[in-house]
């Protein structure tokens, strides 16, 4: 009902917001297809245990989010990695009138950070401009792909780019294109099960350019009462 009630909102004008857990939100799925973005109605969605350490019981997980609702067309799926980019990624999205948005909250260790106040849902931030490797890390796995570019530098003695995506639901072509140039690798992360994920949009759109590319995610299961940390480990991460 908050959803229906919301796009008709939006519809007259007002500027609605719905706060809820990932899981629960699922189950209005196809109002947020149906009833908002067939309508293109801009209401801002904020989703919270939106990650693979929040809630790991089986009926509260929040691990489908990304790939369930960064395919549905004209809804922009944004996935702040700090406390400012989700300060300013939420007022934008509540002062923007062109799409419903849909924000993954990040959690965990979550920084203070520094970021722009307006976005362009249709581009990556490059966070670390180097060569050979490129690092893609979404939202809540910003941090972790930080580590990574770290660990690259001093283990191997060079400087690999690193990039927040900020939204998942569009694929930054532009930015892909002139990656390529000067590097093999690309690594993506995401705090979500890698099917219909973010990391496959990457790696089917870098395909035809013959580019290496490395997906870290979760698998498509119903996982149950898990050792965050464990898991990470059984996934290579």
């Amino acid at each position: 009902q908050s959803v229906a009630m919301a796009s008709g909102l939006a519809k007259g004008g007002a500027k609605p917001l719905i706060i809820t857990n990932t899981t629960f939100m699922q189950r209005a799925y196809d109002q947020i297809s149906q009833d908002v973005c067939i309508n293109n109605n801009a209401v801002t969605i904020v989703l919270n245990y939106a990650n693979f350490d929040g809630l790991t019981d089986v009926t509260h997980l929040g691990i489908f989010g990304i790939s369930a609702f960064s395919n549905i067309p004209n809804l922009v799926v944004a996935a702040p990695t700090s406390a400012s980019e989700l300060r300013n990624m939420l007022n934008w999205a509540v002062d923007q009138t062109d799409h419903p948005v849909l924000i993954l909250m990040p959690a965990g260790a979550v920084t203070e950070g520094t970021a722009p106040e307006t976005f362009d849902p249709t581009k990556f931030c490059v966070a670390q401009r180097g060569h050979k490797v490129a690092i893609l890390a979404a939202g809540d796995f910003f941090g972790r792909g930080k580590q990574l570019a770290e660990y690259v530098q001093d283990h191997f003695g060079f400087v690999p780019t690193l990039v927040n995506p900020r939204f998942l639901s569009t694929v930054d072509n532009e930015l892909l294109d002139e990656l390529t140039a000067d590097h093999d690798v690309f690594v993506t992360l995401e705090d979500g099960i890698l099917d219909g994920g973010f990391g496959q949009k990457i790696a089917s759109y870098c395909a035809k350019n013959g580019v290496k590319v490395y997906n870290y995610g979760l698998s498509k299961q119903f996982y149950d009462r898990y050792n965050p940390q464990e898991l990470l480990q059984s996934l290579g991460m």
